[in-house]
């Protein structure tokens, strides 16, 4: 390929002689044909002197030949009897067919081999009519260190191994790396990092990887399957298999059925059910000494032989003493050979004769028993996340909060993706459907979050419960109106995972606006959980008839919430709070009309124009005009509510004139006072940080958002532009910087054109109906770090365009008809690393005379990765294609392209 000539020696060159490597003789043949006769003893030595020192050399230089493997990935599981294969008691109803039933790990050759089995057809998937696939993931602790890595299930996960396939055919074989320096529950701490070798059959799939993709060979390393359903359920492994150690998984639960026991009970009050992945002792239990262990109805004796894949279920029961609160919970485990254990679940936790006449926040409920806790009916919502009872109570200078929900409370989860569908003509025959995947968000926690209208004024504080955002079908309404509304001063913010709280604060809202979603830390909070219950200490604040919103939140995005306690009547709403998004950005949605004005609002009558320099801060201002920044002109506003008003849509404007400075910062809103908008047009210079822009015009030639026509520069940061007309920002011959700013819901994110230079680092481009960014006629663009989701098109580049990507994703851009990730045309070129471009009709297309440089990037379950037509040129380097629909590259017409270091194509 790329000109060399294949299948010779030294480039396939043979000289005149017939000489290959300069090993051939010199002699001819004579004119008969013949050889010369001439012959002489040393000769005849010579000739046999050099053909024994040719073979000496052939059998010195010649390599050794492979090590025979000790198992050929091949879907014949026969060479897996020499290595020990676990049995395994599966978490899930024995009519799964994905429950996990054995597993086995051996090292060699410098390979990590891997086998996984379940009770069923193995990567099955769902029918024919939705083509959803199964998934299993084997996540590896490299280190044998829970503390680093990504936790999971008691390991700290290195590296993680993702299959996911449908009818029986495995159709993604991915490898990823959790990168150092991530927070520990950070799916997207994972990156790829290349593919592995697996194949499947009947129920058991086997996998091997090179230990130099895992750096380096692991004698101590941990791995942990799990199964995912195409139907979204899940089971574990319920022990990490090892090489060398023996693991032992212990899953700890609660037999406590009463918040208060008897006095002088003696009753088993814990289960521990306990697997081993090889035999093994345990040689001690860190319990206290009070406490007796039984087997059935055996006491239990030290040292206690565990048998690998077998389950040994022991009863923990304790004398325990009236007047005490009783808490029993497994903290360590001693085994043999210097192993390991891993430990799951919750211990066990109640008052002892009788519960405290005040609320004590320690996870036993008893103290509760005597506060009303109004019921909340069961609605659609997951189990984890449907409140079931909320109570609150205030007492001195401390305020108390119940939380019950009908399932497992705190659940969160530890695999953060849906399974995909099956690329067409994958499995058993296509029938022609898109794909579709979801990018996780970043972390499996679920959150419970209590809203406080500390002054009881609906004006002041986050507005939440407006009518607006009432679920369709609420299940109950106890009391009161509909619209029932508070201003939340205070938020106490609880998250979870696992059934484990990780973080309890408290915030003092700080947002320029009752819809601008900024919280300022106070301090933790008291926090306290069971299985499905909750309680909140709250101290040096009685809250006694204030109102409340409480939500339970999933690490998803789902969410249900209960005003309840206080002025406002309860009332079953969906509380108005922002959406995590994946890349771990908050989106607040916006009402259709502004919120009104405060009744302390500043009027200015007239136009507002300023010729010198002006500071106004802390205040929310009417205008009834124009604002106008003169040439010598120069404003800073910060902290400041800024609303237009006007007879009609581009009846007012912002006009910054050439020379003309303005700063606008510390949370300002910049909106209309009406349903109209306004004019927002820069000839000087702006700066626009950690403040919200909304309802700015767009009509042709004005292209909306803040237009800027100037060199002398334009920075906007951490802000957020949502409900414009047209484009968020315009630039036309300007530099400009934009960094860590949301555009939301907006025809164009970005619009871009003639001779600018334009920076975008750290942004989020949600549902844009054109295009996230678009830039045409000689723009120098450079885009990083930055998500674009849910529009048309990405990025537009055209006419001369020099675009630079780095570390962007593109997600689910497709509007029915079309949809690209980056859409490059007319003589422009990009240079892209690290893209990530999934779910969209083309990751890249490029027409007419356009160049791309791609590297390091993955393009996965698009209808096709990359699209070369009418002369245009690529070179891609170590790029992933994976589940796209069509082809992973296309090239149409004319064109040529350079392939280098490709997965999955």
């Amino acid at each position: 390929m790329n000109g060399f000539r294949a299948g010779f020696t030294n480039g396939g060159l043979t000289n005149g002689l017939g000489q290959t490597n300069g090993l051939a003789g010199q002699h001819r043949f004579n004119k008969l044909g013949m050889q010369p006769t001439i012959r002489r003893r040393f000769a005849a030595f010579l000739v046999a002197l050099l053909v024994a020192g040719l073979v000496g050399s052939y059998l010195i230089l010649l390599p050794p030949p492979p090590p025979i493997k000790l198992v050929s990935i091949d879907g014949s599981f026969g060479d897996w009897d020499k290595v020990r294969t676990l049995p395994f008691t599966p978490l899930l109803p024995s009519g799964s067919p994905l429950r996990i039933t054995t597993a086995a790990a051996t090292a060699g050759d410098g390979r990590l081999f891997l086998l996984v089995g379940t009770a069923g057809p193995i990567l099955n998937g769902g029918a024919p009519s939705n083509r959803t696939m199964d998934s299993l993931h084997a996540f590896l602790d490299l280190d044998g260190d829970a503390s680093t890595g990504y936790f999971v299930k008691g390991i700290g996960a290195d590296a993680r191994i993702s299959l996911e396939g449908w009818g029986g055919d495995i159709t993604t074989r991915e490898l990823f790396m959790f990168g150092k320096g991530s927070n520990h529950s950070d799916w997207h701490g994972f990156k790829l990092a290349g593919s592995v070798a697996a194949a499947c059959s009947g129920n058991r799939t086997e996998v091997e990887i090179p230990w130099d993709l895992l750096t380096g060979e692991k004698p101590g390393i941990r791995i942990l399957w799990c199964a995912a359903g195409y139907d979204g359920s899940f089971d574990w492994a319920p022990v990490p298999l090892a090489l060398s150690k023996p693991m032992v998984s212990v899953i700890q639960e609660s037999l406590v059925q009463e918040d208060v026991l008897a006095a002088d009970s003696n009753t088993h009050v814990l289960s521990l059910a306990l697997t081993s992945n090889s035999d093994c002792t345990v040689t001690a239990f860190n319990l206290s000494s009070q406490v007796r262990l039984y087997e059935g109805a055996d006491p239990v004796s030290l040292p206690l032989a565990l048998e690998a894949g077998k389950e040994r279920r022991l009863l923990a029961s304790a004398q325990i003493p009236s007047a005490t609160t009783f808490g029993l919970s497994l903290d360590g485990l001693g085994v043999s050979d210097g192993g390991h254990a891993v430990i799951s679940g919750k211990g066990a936790r109640a008052y002892v004769g009788s519960s405290p006449d005040h609320i004590v926040v320690d996870g036993a409920f008893g103290d509760w028993g005597r506060i009303a806790k109004p019921s909340d009916p069961r609605d659609a919502a997951p189990s984890s996340i449907d409140i079931s009872k909320v109570a609150s109570v205030g007492e001195l200078n401390a305020t108390f909060f119940y939380i019950e929900a009908v399932g497992d409370l705190m659940a969160g989860a530890a695999i953060l993706e849906k399974n995909g569908i099956v690329p067409n003509g994958t499995g058993n025959g296509g029938v022609g459907d898109t794909p579709v995947t979801h990018l996780p968000p970043l972390y499996g926690e679920d959150a419970l979050r209590i809203f406080v209208d500390i002054d009881d004024d609906p004006l002041t504080g986050y507005s939440i419960a407006d009518d607006t955002y009432l679920q369709s079908s609420p299940s109950v309404i106890v009391s009161g109106p509909l619209s029932a509304t508070i201003g939340a001063d205070y938020a106490i913010n609880v998250t979870g995972k696992d059934g484990k709280i990780w973080n309890n604060e408290i915030f003092r809202f700080a947002g320029a606006n009752r819809l601008d979603w900024k919280w300022s830390r106070i301090s933790s909070v008291d926090a306290a959980c069971d299985d499905r219950r909750i309680e909140i200490g709250l101290d040096g604040m009685n809250l006694t008839g204030r109102p409340l919103v409480v939500q339970l939140k999933g690490w998803s995005g789902e969410d249900r919430a209960a005003v309840s306690v206080g002025s406002v009547p309860t009332v079953q709403t969906r509380a108005l709070v922002p959406t995590r998004f994946a890349d771990g950005t908050h989106d607040t949605p916006a009402s259709s009309a502004p919120s009104p004005p405060s009744p302390s609002a500043e009027y200015i009558d007239g136009d507002w124009i300023v010729s010198d320099a002006n500071v106004t801060q802390d205040k929310e201002i009417i205008l009834n005009g124009n604002l106008t920044v003169t040439g010598t002109g120069n404003l800073t506003l910060s902290n400041v509510t800024l609303r237009i008003n006007q007879t009609a849509s581009g009846a007012c404007s912002i006009n910054v004139s050439s020379g003309g400075q303005l700063y606008i910062n510390q949370g300002c809103n910049i909106t209309s006072n009406n349903t109209y908008y306004y004019w927002f047009l820069v000839y000087g210079k702006i700066k626009f940080e950690s403040s919200t822009l909304s309802r700015t015009h767009s009509q042709l030639p004005k292209l909306g958002g803040i237009h800027i026509y100037s060199y002398e520069g334009a920075y906007v940061g951490n802000s957020t532009f949502h409900d414009y007309n047209g484009a968020g920002m315009t630039i036309e011959y300007a530099n400009a910087t934009i960094f860590n700013t949301t555009f939301l819901d907006g025809f164009r994110g970005i619009w871009g054109r003639y001779w600018s230079n334009i920076s975008v680092e750290g942004c989020t481009f949600v549902n844009c109906g054109d295009a996230g960014l678009r830039v045409a006629s000689d723009v120098t663009m450079y885009v990083g770090n930055t998500t674009i989701r849910d529009g048309t098109d990405g990025i537009e580049a055209a006419f001369r365009t020099n675009l630079t990507v780095f570390n962007v994703t593109m997600l689910d851009n497709r509007d029915g008809v079309g949809g690209t990730g980056i859409l490059l045309s007319y003589n422009s070129k990009v240079s892209a690393a690290r893209l990530n471009a999934t779910n969209n009709l083309y990751g890249i297309d490029m027409d007419y005379d356009s160049n791309a440089t791609i590297s390091d990037s993955v393009f996965r379950n698009d209808d096709t990765g990359i699209h070369l037509f009418s002369n245009c040129n690529a070179t891609i380097t170590n790029c992933t294609f994976s589940n796209n629909i069509y082809t992973g590259i296309e090239v149409s017409t004319s064109g040529s392209v350079a392939l280098t270091g490709l997965l999955g194509f």
